[in-house]
Protein backbone atom coordinates (compact mmCIF):
# COMPACT_ATOMS: atom_id res chain seq x y z
CA UNK A 1 0.00 0.00 0.00
CA UNK A 2 0.87 3.42 -0.18
CA UNK A 3 3.18 4.46 2.51
CA UNK A 4 2.30 7.29 4.90
CA UNK A 5 2.54 10.68 3.99
CA UNK A 6 3.25 9.52 0.54
CA UNK A 7 5.03 11.26 -2.49
CA UNK A 8 3.76 11.57 -6.42
CA UNK A 9 5.84 9.38 -8.63
CA UNK A 10 5.41 12.29 -11.10
CA UNK A 11 9.08 11.99 -11.96
CA UNK A 12 8.97 7.93 -11.91
CA UNK A 13 11.28 6.66 -15.44
CA UNK A 14 9.98 5.48 -18.05
CA UNK A 15 10.64 1.77 -19.28
CA UNK A 16 10.51 0.70 -22.62
CA UNK A 17 11.38 -2.99 -24.40
CA UNK A 18 15.01 -2.24 -24.24
CA UNK A 19 15.54 1.14 -22.53
CA UNK A 20 15.17 3.02 -19.35
CA UNK A 21 14.19 6.89 -19.88
CA UNK A 22 14.91 8.97 -16.53
CA UNK A 23 14.15 12.71 -16.23
CA UNK A 24 17.51 14.49 -16.78
CA UNK A 25 19.43 16.56 -13.35
CA UNK A 26 23.01 18.12 -12.67
CA UNK A 27 24.89 14.62 -13.11
CA UNK A 28 23.63 14.22 -17.09
CA UNK A 29 25.86 17.12 -18.23
CA UNK A 30 29.20 15.55 -19.77
CA UNK A 31 26.69 12.96 -21.83
CA UNK A 32 24.30 15.97 -22.87
CA UNK A 33 27.23 18.45 -23.73
CA UNK A 34 28.78 15.85 -25.47
CA UNK A 35 25.91 15.15 -27.80
CA UNK A 36 25.11 18.67 -27.99
CA UNK A 37 28.71 19.43 -29.45
CA UNK A 38 28.73 17.33 -32.24
CA UNK A 39 27.85 19.60 -35.10
CA UNK A 40 26.04 16.65 -37.09
CA UNK A 41 23.61 17.07 -33.87
CA UNK A 42 23.52 20.75 -33.33
CA UNK A 43 23.73 21.82 -37.07
CA UNK A 44 19.82 21.13 -37.30
CA UNK A 45 18.97 22.68 -34.12
CA UNK A 46 17.07 26.50 -34.15
CA UNK A 47 19.93 27.58 -32.47
CA UNK A 48 23.30 25.88 -33.93
CA UNK A 49 26.40 26.16 -31.75
CA UNK A 50 27.94 24.28 -30.22
CA UNK A 51 27.59 24.60 -26.10
CA UNK A 52 29.82 24.29 -23.19
CA UNK A 53 29.43 22.53 -19.47
CA UNK A 54 28.69 26.02 -18.39
CA UNK A 55 26.78 27.10 -20.97
CA UNK A 56 24.52 24.05 -19.75
CA UNK A 57 24.59 24.83 -15.93
CA UNK A 58 23.27 28.15 -16.98
CA UNK A 59 20.75 26.86 -18.86
CA UNK A 60 19.75 24.44 -16.79
CA UNK A 61 19.39 26.05 -13.27
CA UNK A 62 18.17 29.42 -15.00
CA UNK A 63 15.57 27.97 -17.46
CA UNK A 64 14.98 24.07 -17.18
CA UNK A 65 14.12 24.02 -13.62
CA UNK A 66 11.83 26.86 -13.70
CA UNK A 67 10.09 25.59 -16.76
CA UNK A 68 7.70 23.41 -15.05
CA UNK A 69 5.52 22.85 -18.52
CA UNK A 70 8.94 20.96 -20.17
CA UNK A 71 10.51 17.63 -18.79
CA UNK A 72 13.80 15.96 -20.86
CA UNK A 73 14.64 12.39 -20.37
CA UNK A 74 18.10 10.29 -20.51
CA UNK A 75 17.44 7.39 -22.59
CA UNK A 76 19.77 4.56 -21.28
CA UNK A 77 20.28 0.68 -22.53
CA UNK A 78 18.47 -1.65 -19.91
CA UNK A 79 20.71 -4.14 -20.04
CA UNK A 80 24.24 -2.28 -20.29
CA UNK A 81 23.48 1.04 -19.28
CA UNK A 82 24.92 2.64 -22.47
CA UNK A 83 23.88 6.48 -23.20
CA UNK A 84 21.33 6.29 -26.16
CA UNK A 85 19.93 9.94 -26.12
CA UNK A 86 17.84 13.00 -25.18
CA UNK A 87 14.41 12.87 -25.73
CA UNK A 88 12.01 15.47 -24.32
CA UNK A 89 8.71 17.27 -24.29
CA UNK A 90 7.48 20.89 -23.86
CA UNK A 91 3.53 21.43 -23.25
CA UNK A 92 2.71 24.34 -25.68
CA UNK A 93 -1.06 24.87 -24.23
CA UNK A 94 -3.27 22.27 -22.78
CA UNK A 95 -3.81 20.62 -25.78
CA UNK A 96 -0.57 20.73 -27.62
CA UNK A 97 2.83 19.02 -26.80
CA UNK A 98 6.10 19.84 -28.69
CA UNK A 99 8.53 16.66 -28.72
CA UNK A 100 12.39 17.16 -29.23
CA UNK A 101 14.57 13.69 -29.71
CA UNK A 102 18.30 13.71 -30.07
CA UNK A 103 19.88 10.32 -30.53
CA UNK A 104 23.87 9.39 -30.60
CA UNK A 105 24.81 8.82 -34.06
CA UNK A 106 26.37 5.38 -33.24
CA UNK A 107 23.41 4.22 -31.75
CA UNK A 108 21.15 5.39 -34.53
CA UNK A 109 19.51 2.87 -36.91
CA UNK A 110 18.68 0.64 -34.04
CA UNK A 111 15.21 2.01 -33.66
CA UNK A 112 15.98 3.85 -30.00
CA UNK A 113 14.28 6.81 -31.22
CA UNK A 114 11.26 5.23 -32.20
CA UNK A 115 10.39 3.79 -28.96
CA UNK A 116 12.09 6.45 -26.87
CA UNK A 117 9.15 8.68 -28.46
CA UNK A 118 6.40 5.85 -28.53
CA UNK A 119 6.80 6.01 -25.31
CA UNK A 120 6.93 9.50 -23.68
CA UNK A 121 3.91 10.39 -26.20
CA UNK A 122 1.89 7.87 -24.84
CA UNK A 123 3.79 9.24 -21.19
CA UNK A 124 1.90 12.66 -22.00
CA UNK A 125 -1.30 11.29 -23.05
CA UNK A 126 -1.74 9.71 -19.57
CA UNK A 127 -0.34 12.74 -17.65
CA UNK A 128 -1.70 15.50 -19.68
CA UNK A 129 -4.79 14.09 -21.73
CA UNK A 130 -2.94 15.78 -24.64
CA UNK A 131 -3.52 14.34 -28.18
CA UNK A 132 -1.95 16.41 -30.79
CA UNK A 133 2.08 16.41 -30.47
CA UNK A 134 4.52 18.19 -33.18
CA UNK A 135 7.59 18.25 -33.88
CA UNK A 136 10.34 21.08 -35.37
CA UNK A 137 12.37 19.88 -38.00
CA UNK A 138 15.04 21.45 -40.42
CA UNK A 139 13.95 21.09 -43.81
CA UNK A 140 17.95 19.42 -44.57
CA UNK A 141 17.10 17.12 -41.43
CA UNK A 142 16.25 14.08 -44.24
CA UNK A 143 16.48 11.38 -41.82
CA UNK A 144 14.39 13.48 -39.12
CA UNK A 145 11.71 13.82 -41.44
CA UNK A 146 11.54 10.58 -42.73
CA UNK A 147 11.51 9.33 -38.92
CA UNK A 148 8.84 11.44 -38.03
CA UNK A 149 6.59 10.57 -41.30
CA UNK A 150 7.25 7.32 -40.25
CA UNK A 151 5.75 7.19 -36.80
CA UNK A 152 2.58 9.30 -37.97
CA UNK A 153 3.44 12.74 -38.34
CA UNK A 154 2.12 14.79 -41.28
CA UNK A 155 3.51 18.07 -42.03
CA UNK A 156 1.21 20.68 -41.22
CA UNK A 157 1.16 24.64 -42.23
CA UNK A 158 -0.72 26.08 -39.10
CA UNK A 159 2.62 27.29 -37.59
CA UNK A 160 5.31 30.15 -38.33
CA UNK A 161 8.68 29.53 -37.34
CA UNK A 162 12.01 30.44 -38.54
CA UNK A 163 13.18 29.55 -42.29
CA UNK A 164 13.85 26.02 -43.12
CA UNK A 165 12.19 24.71 -40.42
CA UNK A 166 8.91 22.52 -41.15
CA UNK A 167 6.47 21.54 -38.61
CA UNK A 168 5.07 18.12 -38.74
CA UNK A 169 2.01 16.85 -36.08
CA UNK A 170 0.83 14.05 -34.86
CA UNK A 171 -3.04 13.87 -33.44
CA UNK A 172 -4.02 10.67 -31.63
CA UNK A 173 -7.43 9.63 -31.54
CA UNK A 174 -9.03 9.55 -28.18
CA UNK A 175 -10.07 6.29 -26.49
CA UNK A 176 -12.77 6.66 -24.11
CA UNK A 177 -15.40 5.07 -22.04
CA UNK A 178 -18.39 2.91 -23.53
CA UNK A 179 -20.79 5.05 -22.48
CA UNK A 180 -24.77 4.80 -21.98
CA UNK A 181 -27.45 6.30 -20.21
CA UNK A 182 -30.48 4.70 -18.34
CA UNK A 183 -33.16 6.04 -16.49
CA UNK A 184 -34.73 3.37 -14.80
CA UNK A 185 -33.95 -0.41 -13.63
CA UNK A 186 -35.55 -1.71 -16.70
CA UNK A 187 -33.41 0.07 -19.12
CA UNK A 188 -30.44 -0.68 -17.17
CA UNK A 189 -31.23 -4.59 -16.78
CA UNK A 190 -31.50 -4.44 -20.92
CA UNK A 191 -28.54 -2.77 -21.10
CA UNK A 192 -26.56 -5.43 -19.30
CA UNK A 193 -27.85 -8.52 -21.02
CA UNK A 194 -26.32 -6.65 -23.90
CA UNK A 195 -22.93 -6.64 -22.40
CA UNK A 196 -19.86 -9.33 -22.51
CA UNK A 197 -19.81 -11.57 -20.04
CA UNK A 198 -16.71 -11.35 -18.72
CA UNK A 199 -17.77 -7.46 -17.40
CA UNK A 200 -18.89 -8.71 -14.30
CA UNK A 201 -17.72 -6.24 -11.72
CA UNK A 202 -19.51 -2.72 -10.78
CA UNK A 203 -19.17 0.22 -9.00
CA UNK A 204 -21.63 2.78 -8.76
CA UNK A 205 -20.54 6.34 -7.54
CA UNK A 206 -23.26 9.28 -6.93
CA UNK A 207 -21.63 11.95 -9.71
CA UNK A 208 -20.68 11.30 -12.91
CA UNK A 209 -17.89 13.63 -12.81
CA UNK A 210 -16.35 11.77 -10.20
CA UNK A 211 -12.77 10.17 -11.49
CA UNK A 212 -11.98 6.43 -9.59
CA UNK A 213 -9.70 7.67 -7.28
CA UNK A 214 -8.95 5.54 -3.34
CA UNK A 215 -10.57 7.43 -0.75
CA UNK A 216 -6.73 7.58 0.81
CA UNK A 217 -5.54 9.99 -2.13
CA UNK A 218 -8.77 12.10 -3.43
CA UNK A 219 -7.24 15.21 -0.93
CA UNK A 220 -3.38 15.17 -2.56
CA UNK A 221 -1.97 17.93 -1.37
CA UNK A 222 1.04 19.68 -4.21
CA UNK A 223 4.22 20.35 -2.27
CA UNK A 224 6.89 21.00 -4.74
CA UNK A 225 6.86 21.23 -8.35
CA UNK A 226 8.68 18.09 -10.46
CA UNK A 227 12.37 19.11 -10.04
CA UNK A 228 11.59 19.34 -6.53
CA UNK A 229 11.40 23.03 -5.66
CA UNK A 230 8.80 23.78 -2.91
CA UNK A 231 5.61 25.58 -2.70
CA UNK A 232 5.39 28.60 -0.55
CA UNK A 233 2.36 26.60 0.98
CA UNK A 234 0.51 22.84 -0.13
CA UNK A 235 -2.22 22.93 -2.30
CA UNK A 236 -4.62 20.73 -3.70
CA UNK A 237 -3.52 18.89 -6.19
CA UNK A 238 -5.39 15.93 -7.83
CA UNK A 239 -3.45 13.34 -9.68
CA UNK A 240 -5.54 14.22 -12.77
CA UNK A 241 -4.60 17.39 -12.89
CA UNK A 242 -1.80 17.26 -15.43
CA UNK A 243 0.48 18.76 -13.81
CA UNK A 244 4.00 17.40 -12.67
CA UNK A 245 4.18 18.43 -9.14
CA UNK A 246 4.91 16.23 -5.95
CA UNK A 247 2.09 15.39 -3.54
CA UNK A 248 1.62 14.30 -0.09
CA UNK A 249 -1.44 12.05 1.09
CA UNK A 250 -2.99 10.75 3.87
CA UNK A 251 -0.80 7.95 5.55
CA UNK A 252 -2.37 4.46 4.99
CA UNK A 253 -0.13 2.16 5.81
CA UNK A 254 -0.19 3.68 9.39
CA UNK A 255 -3.75 4.08 9.36
CA UNK A 256 -4.41 0.48 8.38
CA UNK A 257 -1.87 -0.43 11.62
CA UNK A 258 -3.65 1.74 13.86
CA UNK A 259 -7.26 0.05 12.85
CA UNK A 260 -5.66 -3.26 13.15
CA UNK A 261 -4.33 -2.57 16.30
CA UNK A 262 -8.04 -1.37 17.53
CA UNK A 263 -10.18 -3.26 15.62
CA UNK A 264 -8.53 -6.64 16.16
CA UNK A 265 -11.17 -7.62 19.11
CA UNK A 266 -14.08 -6.77 17.03
CA UNK A 267 -12.85 -10.16 14.18
CA UNK A 268 -13.80 -13.49 14.70
CA UNK A 269 -11.96 -14.92 12.47
CA UNK A 270 -8.21 -15.07 11.20
CA UNK A 271 -7.02 -12.47 8.93
CA UNK A 272 -3.84 -13.20 7.05
CA UNK A 273 -1.82 -10.03 6.19
CA UNK A 274 -2.06 -6.28 6.49
CA UNK A 275 -3.88 -6.42 2.76
CA UNK A 276 -6.77 -8.34 4.19
CA UNK A 277 -6.99 -5.70 6.98
CA UNK A 278 -6.78 -3.05 4.85
CA UNK A 279 -9.92 -4.14 2.95
CA UNK A 280 -11.70 -4.74 6.01
CA UNK A 281 -11.30 -1.52 6.76
CA UNK A 282 -12.63 -0.26 3.58
CA UNK A 283 -15.17 -1.51 4.21
CA UNK A 284 -15.43 0.63 7.59
CA UNK A 285 -15.01 4.24 6.26
CA UNK A 286 -11.24 3.73 6.22
CA UNK A 287 -9.33 6.08 3.73
CA UNK A 288 -7.22 3.39 1.89
CA UNK A 289 -5.63 2.75 -1.47
CA UNK A 290 -8.74 0.61 -2.59
CA UNK A 291 -11.36 1.00 -4.65
CA UNK A 292 -14.33 -1.02 -3.99
CA UNK A 293 -16.02 -3.22 -6.94
CA UNK A 294 -19.19 -5.75 -6.53
CA UNK A 295 -20.69 -8.26 -8.62
CA UNK A 296 -23.90 -7.52 -7.75
CA UNK A 297 -25.13 -4.99 -10.28
CA UNK A 298 -28.35 -3.81 -8.07
CA UNK A 299 -25.42 -2.91 -5.25
CA UNK A 300 -23.41 -0.99 -7.34
CA UNK A 301 -26.92 0.87 -8.44
CA UNK A 302 -27.75 1.21 -5.25
CA UNK A 303 -24.63 3.39 -4.47
CA UNK A 304 -24.68 5.18 -7.12
CA UNK A 305 -28.87 6.70 -6.28
CA UNK A 306 -28.78 6.18 -2.41
CA UNK A 307 -27.35 7.84 0.37
CA UNK A 308 -26.48 10.85 -1.29
CA UNK A 309 -27.99 13.67 -2.32
CA UNK A 310 -29.98 14.91 -5.54
CA UNK A 311 -28.61 17.58 -7.70
CA UNK A 312 -29.76 19.28 -10.93
CA UNK A 313 -30.42 17.64 -14.42
CA UNK A 314 -29.08 19.59 -16.86
CA UNK A 315 -30.46 18.48 -20.36
CA UNK A 316 -26.89 19.51 -22.40
CA UNK A 317 -24.83 18.50 -19.58
CA UNK A 318 -26.60 14.90 -20.10
CA UNK A 319 -26.69 15.40 -24.15
CA UNK A 320 -23.01 15.70 -23.95
CA UNK A 321 -22.07 12.75 -21.60
CA UNK A 322 -22.53 10.66 -24.24
CA UNK A 323 -18.93 12.00 -25.81
CA UNK A 324 -17.24 13.41 -22.89
CA UNK A 325 -17.74 10.49 -20.78
CA UNK A 326 -18.35 13.09 -17.80
CA UNK A 327 -21.43 14.77 -16.23
CA UNK A 328 -22.48 16.57 -13.04
CA UNK A 329 -25.76 15.92 -14.00
CA UNK A 330 -26.36 12.49 -12.62
CA UNK A 331 -24.49 9.61 -11.13
CA UNK A 332 -22.25 6.78 -12.88
CA UNK A 333 -21.76 2.69 -12.98
CA UNK A 334 -18.71 1.61 -14.02
CA UNK A 335 -18.28 -1.96 -15.46
CA UNK A 336 -15.07 -4.04 -15.86
CA UNK A 337 -13.81 -6.96 -16.66
CA UNK A 338 -11.42 -7.72 -14.20
CA UNK A 339 -9.61 -10.26 -15.83
CA UNK A 340 -8.68 -7.86 -18.85
CA UNK A 341 -7.70 -4.97 -16.09
CA UNK A 342 -5.36 -7.21 -15.07
CA UNK A 343 -4.22 -8.45 -18.28
CA UNK A 344 -3.44 -4.88 -19.44
CA UNK A 345 -1.49 -4.11 -16.16
CA UNK A 346 -0.04 -6.44 -13.77
CA UNK A 347 0.41 -9.23 -17.11
CA UNK A 348 1.14 -7.08 -19.19
CA UNK A 349 4.12 -8.64 -20.03
CA UNK A 350 2.36 -11.80 -19.96
CA UNK A 351 -1.57 -11.77 -20.94
CA UNK A 352 -2.10 -15.26 -21.56
CA UNK A 353 -1.47 -15.43 -17.69
CA UNK A 354 -4.38 -12.96 -16.75
CA UNK A 355 -6.48 -13.38 -14.16
CA UNK A 356 -8.20 -12.31 -10.60
CA UNK A 357 -5.30 -11.99 -7.95
CA UNK A 358 -5.98 -13.23 -4.68
CA UNK A 359 -5.01 -11.69 -1.17
CA UNK A 360 -3.16 -14.52 0.21
CA UNK A 361 -1.42 -16.42 -2.66
CA UNK A 362 -0.29 -13.35 -4.65
CA UNK A 363 0.62 -11.37 -1.38
CA UNK A 364 3.99 -11.03 -1.93
CA UNK A 365 3.68 -9.64 -5.85
CA UNK A 366 0.86 -7.44 -4.76
CA UNK A 367 3.42 -5.53 -1.89
CA UNK A 368 6.16 -5.45 -4.44
CA UNK A 369 3.64 -3.80 -6.59
CA UNK A 370 1.73 -1.22 -4.85
CA UNK A 371 5.32 0.15 -3.90
CA UNK A 372 5.87 0.81 -7.48
CA UNK A 373 4.30 3.00 -10.03
CA UNK A 374 2.41 -0.17 -11.41
CA UNK A 375 -1.40 0.42 -12.46
CA UNK A 376 -4.23 -0.74 -10.67
CA UNK A 377 -4.64 -4.24 -10.00
CA UNK A 378 -8.23 -6.17 -9.75
CA UNK A 379 -7.86 -8.55 -6.59
CA UNK A 380 -10.79 -10.98 -5.28
CA UNK A 381 -12.47 -9.89 -2.20
CA UNK A 382 -12.70 -11.68 1.48
CA UNK A 383 -15.53 -14.50 2.21
CA UNK A 384 -14.92 -13.97 5.81
CA UNK A 385 -15.97 -10.49 6.20
CA UNK A 386 -19.76 -9.98 7.02
CA UNK A 387 -20.07 -6.88 5.14
CA UNK A 388 -17.71 -7.52 1.81
CA UNK A 389 -20.22 -10.85 1.52
CA UNK A 390 -23.09 -9.06 1.06
CA UNK A 391 -21.55 -6.50 -0.77
CA UNK A 392 -20.21 -8.84 -2.98
CA UNK A 393 -16.70 -7.14 -2.43
CA UNK A 394 -13.72 -7.10 -4.70
CA UNK A 395 -11.33 -4.55 -5.30
CA UNK A 396 -8.72 -2.99 -7.61
CA UNK A 397 -5.48 -2.16 -5.42
CA UNK A 398 -4.00 1.24 -6.04
CA UNK A 399 0.06 2.05 -6.34
CA UNK A 400 2.12 5.18 -5.09
CA UNK A 401 1.16 6.43 -8.48
CA UNK A 402 -1.63 8.64 -7.93
CA UNK A 403 -3.44 8.52 -11.16
CA UNK A 404 -6.71 7.56 -10.94
CA UNK A 405 -8.07 4.48 -12.80
CA UNK A 406 -10.25 5.99 -15.40
CA UNK A 407 -6.88 8.30 -15.97
CA UNK A 408 -5.39 5.35 -17.78
CA UNK A 409 -6.35 5.39 -21.52
CA UNK A 410 -5.42 1.53 -21.90
CA UNK A 411 -8.13 1.19 -18.86
CA UNK A 412 -10.71 3.52 -19.69
CA UNK A 413 -11.55 2.62 -23.27
CA UNK A 414 -12.08 -0.98 -21.32
CA UNK A 415 -15.07 0.10 -19.13
CA UNK A 416 -18.34 0.54 -19.68
CA UNK A 417 -19.21 3.77 -17.72
CA UNK A 418 -23.54 4.11 -17.02
CA UNK A 419 -25.20 7.25 -16.43
CA UNK A 420 -27.86 7.65 -14.30
CA UNK A 421 -29.56 11.26 -14.42
CA UNK A 422 -30.45 12.88 -11.03
CA UNK A 423 -34.52 13.36 -12.60
CA UNK A 424 -34.42 9.68 -12.18
CA UNK A 425 -33.51 9.11 -8.48
CA UNK A 426 -36.50 9.43 -7.24
CA UNK A 427 -38.43 6.60 -9.10
CA UNK A 428 -35.48 3.87 -9.58
CA UNK A 429 -34.83 4.51 -4.91
CA UNK A 430 -38.40 3.51 -4.77
CA UNK A 431 -38.05 0.54 -6.91
CA UNK A 432 -34.98 -0.42 -4.93
CA UNK A 433 -36.55 -0.35 -2.01
CA UNK A 434 -39.22 -2.93 -3.59
CA UNK A 435 -36.78 -5.20 -4.11
CA UNK A 436 -35.07 -4.42 -0.24
CA UNK A 437 -32.01 -3.45 -1.30
CA UNK A 438 -31.63 -0.85 1.31
CA UNK A 439 -29.41 0.78 3.86
CA UNK A 440 -29.75 -1.75 6.51
CA UNK A 441 -29.97 -4.68 4.12
CA UNK A 442 -26.42 -3.15 1.99
CA UNK A 443 -24.43 -2.90 5.46
CA UNK A 444 -25.88 -5.53 6.81
CA UNK A 445 -25.49 -3.54 10.01
CA UNK A 446 -23.19 -0.99 11.90
CA UNK A 447 -20.58 -2.18 14.41
CA UNK A 448 -17.77 -1.00 16.34
CA UNK A 449 -15.98 -1.01 13.39
CA UNK A 450 -17.66 1.59 12.00
CA UNK A 451 -17.02 4.05 15.11
CA UNK A 452 -13.52 3.23 15.11
CA UNK A 453 -12.71 3.33 11.16
CA UNK A 454 -14.00 6.83 11.56
CA UNK A 455 -12.19 7.88 14.46
CA UNK A 456 -9.21 7.16 12.72
CA UNK A 457 -9.81 8.60 9.65
CA UNK A 458 -11.00 12.42 11.42
CA UNK A 459 -7.55 12.05 13.93
CA UNK A 460 -5.14 11.10 11.29
CA UNK A 461 -7.06 13.87 8.69
CA UNK A 462 -6.70 16.57 10.95
CA UNK A 463 -3.09 15.83 12.27
CA UNK A 464 -2.04 15.52 8.73
CA UNK A 465 -3.38 18.23 7.64
CA UNK A 466 -1.36 20.42 10.27
CA UNK A 467 1.62 19.17 10.16
CA UNK A 468 1.32 19.72 6.51
CA UNK A 469 0.67 23.17 6.63
CA UNK A 470 2.99 23.83 9.62
CA UNK A 471 5.89 21.90 7.90
CA UNK A 472 5.73 24.54 5.22
CA UNK A 473 5.28 27.65 7.22
CA UNK A 474 8.10 26.64 9.20
CA UNK A 475 10.44 25.72 6.37
CA UNK A 476 8.94 29.04 4.39
CA UNK A 477 9.87 31.36 7.75
CA UNK A 478 13.96 29.65 7.69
Amino acid sequence: MPSGGGVRRSDAPIKTERLWLRQIDETDAESIVSLRSDENVYKYFLNPVKISTTDHGIWYDEQYKKDNSRIDWIAVDDETGDFIGVYGVKKLDENTVEVSYITKPDKQGRGYAKESVKAIIQWCRLRWGVLLFIVNIHCENASSIIFASALGFKESSKYNLKDHFRVFEYRCEKDMFKTAIVRNISEYIELLSTIPAGYCWFRGQSNAYYRLTPSAVRTAYAIADGRGNKFDLPFLDQGDSGTNNKAAFLPVYKMVSEFKEKAKDCVTYPVANDLEWECIGQHYGLPTSLLDWTTNPLDALYFAVCDCEIGKTDKEDVDDYLESGFSNSGGAIFIIDPVDINRCSVFAGEPEKARILDLIRDYDGLRDNIESIAPPMCVAGMNKEKRICRQSGNFTLHSGLLWPMDYYEEIQKRMYKILIPYDCYEDIRKTLKALNITHETVYVEDDEKDVIARKIAEDTRELFLRSLFEANCDSSTE
